[in-house]
C-alpha cells in the first residue's frame, strides 16, 4: 500500500493506473491505494511536489547489533597516579 498526501492548499485529482478510476484528495488530504494503482501522473506530481508517496509496508526487520563489551583502559593504582601527577606539573621527579 501507497500513501498519497496532498502538499497543497488545494484539492487534487489524479488518475490510478490501468483503470478509470480517480483519487480525490482534499487539501492537505491523505488516501491509501495499491502499489500497482499508482499512475505516472502520481509519480510525476510526487516528482513536482504536489504530493508525497509513502510507502505503507513495515521496514524489514533486522538483526539488533550486540553491543560489543567495552574494554576500559587498567586503572593506574592511587600511588602510581599521585606520582604520575608530580612529574607531569615539575616536568621531573622530585626526590
Amino acid at each position: 500500500m501507497i500513501e498519497i498526501r496532498n502538499l497543497k492548499f488545494q484539492p487534487l485529482t489524479l488518475h490510478m493506473a490501468n483503470s478509470k478510476r480517480t483519487v480525490h484528495l482534499a487539501p492537505r488530504g491523505k488516501a491509501e491505494v495499491d502499489d500497482n494503482d499508482v499512475s505516472d501522473e502520481i509519480r510525476n506530481a510526487a516528482r513536482r511536489g504536489f504530493v508525497a508517496l509513502r510507502d505503507l509496508k513495515p521496514a524489514r526487520q533486522t538483526r539488533p547489533a550486540v553491543p560489543k563489551p567495552v574494554e576500559s583502559p587498567p586503572v593506574k593504582s592511587k600511588s602510581a597516579a599521585k606520582d604520575d601527577s608530580k612529574d607531569k606539573k615539575t616536568g621531573g621527579d622530585r626526590a
